[in-house]
């Protein structure tokens, strides 16, 4: 589990140090936060609770990378749908594939920059569309491996001839990230639907220990 957090804190651009003190330092004030309220004779029913709020805790908080993810992976999907309407651009100026990859570079991000860069070097050393398919690896949608080697055909086949099929591929691409942004905003929807009914719960369950806190108390009396 750890190697997966820090694989998530490195990919997101975090530094692994710094989660490591600040989640620390979060769990160091709660558990004081406990000390204290037992040290001060607190009832049990609320030194339950803030037990129970320490764990619930450091599960929001380590589940965020999770979240933070998704969200890099978005942006990166985003990112190269954005940077296919320059590459339209440059292929319908008659510049081979290879060229108008190369200009992408300097519209592209530090990370896409980087990634382009591997992809030319790799073309380099190799003719064949692995380059093109394990570059379409650094992203989440599957339809980009179907837009890559349709760049590859059309650097093997002539721009020209491939260029509609490309233009359909693009739009293909182009739904399927609307589609996954009108799914994520309803995800997102439904997630906020969901702290009603967790509020409700919380609730239930302090009515309930409060009452068995009362009848022990009146036992005890009597």
């Amino acid at each position: 589990m750890f190697k997966k957090l820090k694989e998530q804190i490195e990919y997101i651009g975090l530094s692994i140090k710094r989660e490591i003190i600040i989640f620390s330092g979060i769990n160091l004030v709660l558990i004081i936060g406990l000390v204290l309220l037992i040290y001060f004779q607190m009832t049990n029913l609320i030194i339950f609770m803030y037990a129970i709020f320490i764990p619930l805790t450091d599960y929001i908080y380590l589940s965020r990378y999770g979240s933070l993810v998704n969200k890099v992976n978005e942006n990166h999907n985003t990112e190269f749908i954005s940077l296919l309407s320059y590459f339209e651009i440059f292929i319908s100026n008659h510049n081979n594939v290879y060229k108008s990859l190369e200009m992408l570079i300097p519209y592209s991000s530090d990370w896409m920059n980087e990634r382009l860069k591997k992809l030319l070097e790799e073309i380099d050393n190799d003719k064949s569309v692995n380059p093109y398919i394990k570059f379409s690896k650094n992203f989440s949608y599957l339809v980009i491996e179907n837009v890559m080697v349709s760049i590859y055909q059309m650097g093997e086949e002539g721009e020209s001839e491939k260029l509609r099929q490309f233009d359909y591929v693009f739009s293909s691409l182009s739904s399927t990230l609307i589609t996954n942004k009108v799914a994520s905003h309803e995800k997102g929807i439904d997630s906020l639907n969901a702290f009603p009914l967790i509020g409700a719960g919380l609730i239930t369950l302090t009515l309930t220990l409060s009452i068995i806190s009362i009848l022990g108390e009146l036992t005890n009396v009597i």
